[in-house]
């Protein structure tokens, strides 16, 4: 961090969201920022990549590439 506005995303080093000290924020790409997130509230897998695909009545895998998600199959068990 230089003082001037980041060009893209930015991390907080010891992920404590309320100290924004310059020495806790890094630069990182959208797919830095994106891999090292917690999950969401409503995540009823447990896991990162993984939903409950309702048509198909099974869990989805799936990955972020190049701003688009990626199937990577469906599972009778998570």
């Amino acid at each position: 961090m230089n003082g001037e506005l980041p060009s893209e995303d930015v991390r907080h080093i010891n992920r404590d969201k309320s100290d924004n000290r310059f020495s806790n924020l890094k630069e990182v790409t959208r797919s830095e920022s994106q891999a090292t997130r917690k999950l969401g509230c409503r995540n009823t897998s447990g896991c990162t990549g993984v939903i409950w695909d309702k048509k198909a009545n099974k869990w989805l895998t799936y990955i972020w590439m190049n701003g688009k998600r990626k199937k990577l199959g469906l599972f009778i068990r998570c």
